[in-house]
């Protein structure tokens, strides 16, 4: 949570997700930056980054994180920006 002033962190823990408050607005790279270290923290070994305006489709993670799984990747990235007028969609 970057310092909202809504709900949102209640909203997460009711539905038993971990919330991460900042002690003041960090931007979108500081969110980034400590959802990662807090992924690692944890032992994850494969994180996926998603906005959470529904401008990705999460059907996609399995296809995307495939190549992580099997051995012939290290990270994956994708880009709305590939489909003609994707960028409209966000």
């Amino acid at each position: 949570d970057d310092h909202s002033r809504d709900d949102t962190v209640e909203r997460a823990q009711a539905l038993n997700l971990k919330a991460i408050r900042h002690p003041h607005n960090v931007g979108y790279g500081g969110n980034q930056k400590t959802c990662y270290m807090e992924a690692l923290r944890d032992g994850a070994t494969i994180v996926i980054m998603l906005h959470p305006d529904g401008q990705y489709d999460p059907a996609i993670i399995p296809e995307m994180i495939r190549p992580i799984r099997e051995g012939r990747a290290d990270m994956v990235l994708g880009s709305r920006m590939l489909i003609p007028g994707g960028a409209r969609h966000g």
